[in-house]
């Protein structure tokens, strides 16, 4: 039985002894709802730690191709390199800072059923933070990863010292830059149609605690 499952059944509750059961079936499902999102979270730190770290070896073999080679070079290319090498560590530290934010913010939670919504609340709000304003810096993907991808090519074509490209170069950078936002998009109709909504029962949860003291 899931979430919403358990809600219906303890709010259709009406004697004391089912409450202590529906509300021990409610905790139940609140663990189970709290180590589903517990997992995604670390997938998502997986990705994201590990995107990251490829990217930035990608881009420390750039610049010392650059470095090293007979090519002449300008002042410019190597901008583009630690730019990029930069956005990526933007993303990465991005998701760090807020982790750890996170943690923090959970060490004021018990072991009470207002504290277990309360956590869920937490998580649920952490995760969904792409649907406040300004959330394609505060979830921290779209911008520094549509920057670096595109710093990524254009360091690359450099190295190669070919003409510009609209086909290879140009159409790379549409397709990083289309993928990111689009990724983005779909994070963000996420949280408006399930997280936000998930949120906004729990709240109400509390509310109906409140009310039954």
């Amino acid at each position: 039985m899931n979430l919403d499952d358990v809600l219906k059944s303890w709010r259709s509750q009406d004697q004391a002894p089912l409450y202590e059961v529906d509300s021990e079936r409610l905790r139940q499902a609140l663990r189970q709802e709290l180590a589903a999102m517990q997992r995604g979270l670390v997938r998502e730190a997986r990705v994201t730690y590990g995107v990251s770290a490829l990217m930035l070896a990608g881009m420390a073999f750039l610049f010392l191709t650059m470095a090293y080679d007979d090519d002449p070079r300008t002042w410019w290319d190597f901008v583009i390199v630690i730019l990029g090498a930069a956005a990526f560590v933007l993303w990465a530290g991005t998701l760090y800072v807020s982790r750890k934010t996170l943690a923090l913010r959970r060490r004021h939670f018990g072991g009470s059923l207002r504290d277990e919504i309360g956590l869920n609340i937490t998580l649920l709000d952490y995760i969904g933070r792409t649907w406040r304003p300004g959330g394609i810096l505060l979830g921290g993907e779209a911008l520094p990863v549509s920057v670096g991808a595109v710093a990524l090519i254009l360091a690359a074509w450099r190295v190669n010292n070919e003409p510009f490209s609209w086909w290879v170069q140009g159409g790379g950078i549409l397709v990083a830059v289309g993928s990111s936002v689009w990724s983005h998009w779909v994070a963000r109709r996420k949280a408006e149609r399930e997280t936000l909504p998930r949120k906004r029962r729990l709240e109400a949860l509390l509310e109906e605690l409140d009310a039954r003291r």
